[in-house]
Formats: C-alpha cells, structure tokens, sequence
C-alpha cells in the first residue's frame, strides 16, 4: 500500500483493518502485516484510530492497543466521542463502511440474512430465475441456491447440485460461487457449477463463455482473501476438484461435447456412447424412484440419443426393444433392470 494514498483510500484500508480485527484474532503474518502499515505515518495511526472509534461496539477496539498503544483512549472516553462523533465529517466515508460490510465478514455482519434469497428445486423441477444484476441462474434438479448480493461481491452459494449461470458483467463487483471447499470468482461469463456427488464436496465446473477462476476456499472471508492458488478455466473447458486431493483435473472439451453436457438446460438429455450405468446414474437425479441395474453385462453398453427429462420409460423401452433387458417395476417404486432371460427370478 502506497504510504501517499488519498484520505478516502487510506480510510478504506483502515476500515479493512478494523473489519479484519472484528472477525476474529489475525494470524501472525497479519499482525506483521498491519504493524508494518501503521508505522507507513502518522495519518494511517490516525485513519485506523477514527475507523476504531465508529466502531466502538466491536471487539476491534480491544486489539488496538497492540498496535497503537499510545493512542488508544480509554473507554470512558472512547465512549463519550462516538456519541458525539460527527457522520457529516467523518474520515471514515460510506465507502469504506460497504468494504467493511463484504471484506470483514465478521459475526456481526453474518448475522444480517434480510438481502439473502433462497431458491430450490424439487427431484425432477428445473427452474430459471434473473437475479437482481440481471444474471440468470438456471437450477437443475434437486438443488438449493443461496444469493448474498455484497457492496463489493456477488456472492452465491450452491448448497446442492447443479446450476447453470449467465452472469451479467460488472467489473467492479465480481460474481462469485462457493460450493463445498471451493470457490468460482467470475466478472462475466457463463459457466455451469455442480457437487457430484451428495454430501462430499467435490465439484465440477464447466465453462462456456468467458474466464473463470477456480481455488480452495475458507467461507469465512471473501473470494480476495482466500488461497491465492488458483486454476484458471476459459471456454469449453473444465475442471473437478474432490475434496481429497489438491491436484484439480483440466478437460478441454470442443463446442458440441459442452452443449450436450449442458443440454439438460433446455430440458434434454443428451447421451453419446455413455455406459449404461452412466446414463442410468444421470437419470436418476431427475426421479424418486431407486433404478439399479442386477445385471452386470448390461451395465457397460453403450447408450446413445436424446431423452426428455422426467420420460424415463423412453430408455426402457429402447433396452427391452433393442438389448434384451427386462424392466421390472416394483411395488415399493424400486425399479430394476435384467436380462430378459432373468426376470423370471423376482
């Protein structure tokens, strides 16, 4: 940081600062941090002492005296000048305070939910909602959607699923997604998040306009604050990153291949050569009903076409017509798929 910096940015740094001490003791690295950017003058003491006071409800001020010792009053005297500290003529500007709000995301700010919106879809729903920005999110089956628009952040959180999303661009507000341990950090593009399997944390994201980056994350802070470390994705490619290992996958992908991965968009299901284990896998997220496959050479064929999602009965029929499989429905709505030959053992 630049010891010549303006009034309003070296307010801005201080209320980070302050944000910083509000959320939580720092690490080491971050108290060296901030005692080297105190001792840049005399005007950065004075800009965080200020950025104290307006704040003198948070645990901030208690850390103070590690790092102006010399300045920092007592609280009977801290308390009397934030009743007659003055707005209008405050170092500390509105600016500064929306930093403060998505950068410090301390346990008085998390506990502010009025601006979150909620969106879910049930086994089998889809569903297209336009956000606030005018991005537009298209949730797949099954999923839950947590929208958080910050001052200086867009930020999403895919809880279950898969969502499609067409970000609208703005350069000073970046949009980003967190699921599981990972983080998506865009400005505008389009690009498809989704957990892989329920209740683990690895993640794929598919990109396909635009640029994406893609790393760990700590929830707690915001997507500048986190592991630096990040895999960059643009255009037709993608990543998977599993909760087990540090070692995220790349795929390129031509045009073609990304749409039909993503055709479930438009309420299609597009398979190439997939087994059949793979297409009955995929199915199953858009139905209630438990599909397993009892035999095990069917299990590998490959299964091409294009289905509708929620007409199930079209695969069947195509494995009873053309590769001699029984389907089975049971009474309990577990459905199970044999050789012919076998269906006569249930």
């Amino acid at each position: 940081m630049d010891q010549t910096l303006e009034p309003c940015q070296l307010d801005i740094e201080a209320a980070e600062w302050i944000a910083r001490l509000s959320g939580g003791p720092l690490t080491a690295d971050q108290k060296q941090e901030l005692n080297d950017w105190c001792n840049k003058s005399l005007a950065h003491k004075e800009a965080l002492h200020s950025a104290a006071q307006l704040w003198a409800d948070m645990d901030a001020l208690t850390s103070l005296p590690d790092y102006l010792p010399a300045a920092a009053p007592s609280s009977s005297v801290r308390r009397e000048k934030v009743r007659s500290f003055n707005f209008g003529a405050a170092y500390l500007s509105a600016a500064a305070v929306l930093i403060v709000l998505v950068i410090g995301w301390s346990s008085f700010f998390a506990q502010d939910t009025q601006n979150i919106q909620l969106y879910e879809t049930a086994i089998g729903e889809q569903k297209t909602v336009t956000l606030s920005d005018q991005s537009i999110a298209t949730l797949n089956t099954n999923s839950i959607l947590e929208v958080d628009y910050q001052a200086g952040e867009r930020r999403i959180k895919l809880i279950k699923g898969e969502v499609l999303f067409d970000v609208a661009k703005d350069p000073l507000k970046p949009f980003v997604v967190y699921a599981g341990g990972n983080y998506v950090r865009a400005l505008g593009t389009k690009f498809a998040v989704r957990f892989l399997e329920n209740g683990t944390e690895n993640v794929e994201v598919l990109v396909t306009e635009g640029t994406v980056a893609v790393a760990k994350t700590d929830s707690s802070k915001s997507s500048t604050q986190n592991d630096p470390v990040k895999t960059i994705l643009t255009h037709n490619q993608s990543v998977i990153t599993r909760e087990d290992s540090t070692e995220p996958s790349v795929t390129e992908s031509d045009p073609g291949e990304m749409e039909r991965r993503l055709s479930w968009a438009t309420g299609i299901l597009h398979f190439d050569g997939e087994s059949l284990e793979e297409v009955v896998s995929e199915i199953s997220r858009y139905t209630a009903y438990s599909v397993t496959i009892e035999a095990e050479d069917l299990r590998n064929i490959p299964i091409g076409g294009r289905f509708r999602i929620g007409e199930t009965d079209a695969l069947f029929e195509i494995l009873q017509e053309g590769f001699g499989a029984e389907v089975v429905r049971h009474a309990s709505g577990k459905i199970s798929i044999y050789k012919s030959e076998q269906s006569g053992t249930l």
